[in-house]
């Protein structure tokens, strides 16, 4: 028999818990593909298949039930000792994998790893700052920073506050082509949107901008806004240095035309580990005021 992926086993008591892959991958918040992979990789080093297959059930075989009987109460035992080494932990320790949107990372939480890494040096973080959306579970990610849509109901999630999404322009775009007084007058400007099919929104009034440029990458929005290329709708918190410095204006005011919902996003665990809870609660204490330009 191969060396056994306790990990493996431990998807493949899952799946044998929520009835299916789908539902198993729905509360790892992970896909159905990476489950049936996982559970594969544990057949393989069994050398027996766990469960019956067919186009509209899913039942443990006779060897399945009975493995995964007593890996659910050793996994259960496992779990429980970590937890119980955790407690009496006072420190933190190892890799902490944070991910967070590029702009939000430079410009708020280096300082924020700073600080931590500073009350913490037994920790080693690893910071992937990207726009995409990690997929926590596959990844390895701890702890995940996220502006929009509530998560999966597969993570956990701690609100950091509610963002107004205004809209701005460079002073150079509007000497060239005018001040919109309504959200009317946006439809003929040019517009940096993160995707074609955008549309604005104030006081009842929707309107769909003309695109100028489309790109999905917030750094990316605000360069473009920046260099005049167009009106673009972005993070009230993430502009405030620009629109502070005259080098974008805020349009209508500064009304929003959308709010974002900004969220720390973390995998369901047993028990939180003490690395990411220490860095969790350092990072909504200081996290930006995010009301306001």
């Amino acid at each position: 028999m191969k060396t056994i992926d306790y990990n493996a086993l431990a998807v493949a008591v899952q799946v044998s818990r929520a009835g299916g892959f789908t539902a198993a991958a729905r509360s790892l918040a992970t896909s159905k593909q990476w489950v049936s992979r996982r559970v594969a990789e544990a057949e393989r080093a069994l050398g027996v298949p766990l469960f019956e297959r067919t186009t509209r059930s899913l039942k443990l075989t006779q060897a399945g039930a009975r493995v995964l009987a007593e890996t659910s109460s050793a996994l259960t035992a496992i779990a429980e000792a970590l937890h119980d080494a955790e407690a009496g932990q006072r420190e933190p320790v190892g890799r902490l994998r944070v991910t967070a949107p590029l702009l939000f990372g430079r410009q708020f939480l280096m300082p924020i790893v700073a600080e931590y890494l500073e009350q913490h040096p037994g920790v080693q973080v690893e910071l992937l700052l990207t726009d995409r959306h990690a997929n926590l579970v596959e990844e390895d990610i701890d702890v995940a920073v996220r502006a929009g849509k509530s998560p999966d109901s597969g993570l956990l999630s701690r609100r950091l506050g509610v963002a107004p999404v205004p809209l701005v322009a460079s002073p150079a775009l509007l000497a060239r082509l005018g001040v919109p007084r309504t959200i009317r007058g946006l439809a003929s400007l040019p517009a940096v949107l993160s995707r074609p099919d955008e549309q604005w929104a104030l006081d009842g009034v929707r309107v769909k901008p003309r695109p100028a440029l489309v790109v999905a990458h917030l750094e990316a929005q605000l360069d473009a806004a920046l260099l005049g290329l167009g009106v673009a709708a972005l993070l009230a918190f993430l502009v405030r240095a620009a629109v502070a410095q005259r080098q974008l204006t805020l349009l209508l005011s500064g009304r929003p035309v959308r709010t974002g919902l900004v969220q720390v996003l973390t995998p369901h665990r047993r028990a939180m580990p003490l690395k990411v809870r220490r860095f969790i609660d350092l990072l909504v204490r200081r996290s930006p005021d995010l009301s306001a330009a």
